[in-house]
Parts: C-alpha cells; sequence; structure tokens
C-alpha cells in the first residue's frame, strides 16, 4: 500500500449537507475549502441550489428530498462518517429528510449552522421552514450557534470584535470548521475556540472578488 493510500485511509471523513453557492464563497464548496484545510476528507449533499452572486441570494432551487436521504444512505454503507454539518436547508422536505439522515446515524456529532437569510438580510426561510427547523433538526444538533451550552447549563458565551466590512460565507466557514475540528479528535469547547480563531483569520485576509460581499481567503488562515 502507498503512502497516499494509507494517508487517505485514515484521514477523517466530514459530511456536509448544505446549498450550492454559483459564485464560490458560501455553501457546499465554502464547506469543502475549509474541510480540505483541516485535512478532512469532504463528502457532500446539496439540498438546493441556489441563484446567487457576491451580494444577494436571488432565487432557491430545492432538491428531492428523496435524493438526499438516498445518497446519505449509500455515503453511510460506504463510508465511516467522522462528522456531518449542516447549513441552508432550502425547504421542508430537506428538513424532513436530513432529519432522517441523522436518526439513522445517533452517533455522529452534527454541527448545524441554520442559515435563514443571506448576509444583505434577504429571508431564505419562512416561518413554517423555520418552524420546521426548530421541532425537527435543533433537539437532534450537538453544536449550534455561539452559546455554549450542555444539559441545559451554560458552559461559555464567544464574543468576537465585528471586522470592518461585509463577508460571505462566514457561518458557512465557521460550521464546518468546528465539524472538522471534532472529526479530527478536538473536544467540543476546544473545537469551537479554535474554529473561531481561524475564521477571524480567515476574514482578516479576505477578498474583493466581486461587486458585493468580500470573499474569505480559507486555504491560508
Amino acid at each position: 500500500m502507498s503512502y497516499s493510500s494509507i494517508n487517505l485511509a485514515t484521514k477523517p471523513i466530514v459530511l456536509s449537507i448544505s446549498g450550492h453557492d454559483p459564485s464560490g464563497g458560501a455553501g457546499i464548496q465554502a464547506d469543502i475549502e475549509v474541510l480540505n484545510h483541516f485535512d478532512c476528507h469532504p463528502c457532500s449533499i446539496i439540498t438546493c441550489l441556489t441563484v446567487q452572486d457576491s451580494s444577494t441570494v436571488h432565487r432557491l432551487i430545492p432538491q428531492e428530498a428523496e435524493a438526499i436521504v438516498e445518497q446519505a444512505s449509500i455515503l453511510f454503507n460506504d463510508m465511516p462518517i467522522n462528522a456531518i454539518k449542516i447549513g441552508l436547508t432550502g425547504s421542508l422536505g430537506a428538513v424532513n429528510a436530513i432529519a432522517s439522515i441523522i436518526k439513522s446515524q445517533p452517533n455522529i456529532p452534527i454541527v448545524f449552522d441554520p442559515v435563514l437569510a443571506c448576509g444583505d438580510g434577504t429571508p431564505l426561510a419562512n416561518a413554517d421552514l423555520i418552524g420546521e427547523i426548530k421541532s425537527k433538526l435543533l433537539p437532534l444538533t450537538t453544536v449550534l450557534r455561539n452559546h455554549l451550552f450542555n444539559n441545559n447549563e451554560k458552559l461559555a458565551s464567544y464574543e468576537w470584535q465585528r471586522q470592518a466590512g461585509h463577508f460571505h460565507g462566514t457561518g458557512c466557514t465557521l460550521a464546518s470548521a468546528i465539524a472538522a475540528l471534532i472529526a479530527t479528535g478536538q473536544s467540543i469547547p476546544d473545537a469551537i475556540e479554535l474554529a473561531q480563531t481561524y475564521v477571524d483569520n480567515t476574514i482578516k485576509q479576505a477578498i474583493q472578488l466581486g461587486k458585493g460581499q468580500r470573499f474569505l481567503h480559507r486555504s491560508q488562515a
């Protein structure tokens, strides 16, 4: 067996379930860049396509719930998934599909970035979808948002000085970094702290590629 084969066989595997951003600033592509940075193997399932640029999301194109479940089932039968990162759901069907996927794999840690609006404030979820996310996905989630709780006890809060400017894909980057670090064996508190330091660095090195928000420099952080 070659060295590259041995190295690949020991790589942690992280599954990203999220939307596709054709601008490359957020969504599945951002997740893959982060997971590669932390030397994890990225698997991906797209919940919805988007009509999107660096300024805003113009339209969502949800994918079939049955296809989302089928892809996950095939992956779980083929390789050991060490962590799951969830991002944009985009539809009630996707939420229910993701909930069934998580329930089928109860021992895998789940990092959820509930993308409810894009950076300019354009909503990406209505009241019905938010309600379904709260009832179906939040109870199954391991890590969510900026306050760390365990057994209804608040363990820590994380606050960082806001940097000037508007940035694309910060939530995707943070959630993917946390998932990657958990997959590599870090404790949840350590993964959160290290991931936030990483994201802070990606923001400091952000670059202007389009007419809207600046893109994070994920590979060089």
